[in-house]
């Protein structure tokens, strides 16, 4: 490797704000070749300061459930990061809604990719809002 080439540093861990071509000091530094991401990574691969939201439907006539499922990221006005969750039966009037402030980003998006998690596990599929 010539020393005009940037050295490429891979971590096993899954952090999201730290840069693949500098080293962090607390994780182990290997040399295996870079991965493909796993959907979740994919889906939480936004800035801190970012928006984002995350649409799931489940849709199953056979056992007449047409549900749906919105995780909505956004920074708040007093420092604090917000995860937004609102479900439902489509069509119902009476769909539910849960917010919780966290004090940094990452909390947020670790607690976003375990929600993401349980709606896969549990049958649903991101879809594109409609």
């Amino acid at each position: 490797m010539s020393p005009e080439e940037p050295k490429v540093f891979y971590q096993a861990s899954f952090d999201l704000f730290e840069s693949a071509t500098t080293a962090p000091a607390h994780l182990p530094i290997s040399a295996c070749p870079p991965r493909e991401p796993t959907e979740i990574e994919r889906l939480l691969q936004i800035q801190a300061d970012g928006y984002a939201v995350y649409f799931f439907a489940k849709d199953d006539p056979a056992t007449n459930c047409f549900r749906r499922y919105v995780i909505t990221y956004q920074p708040s006005l007093w420092d604090k990061y917000t995860v937004s969750r609102q479900w439902g039966r489509v069509g119902s009037a009476r769909q539910q809604r849960r917010d919780r402030d966290f004090s940094g980003p990452r909390p947020a998006l670790s607690h976003i990719q375990r929600l993401i998690q349980r709606r896969l596990k549990r049958g649903y599929r991101l879809t594109k809002i409609s």
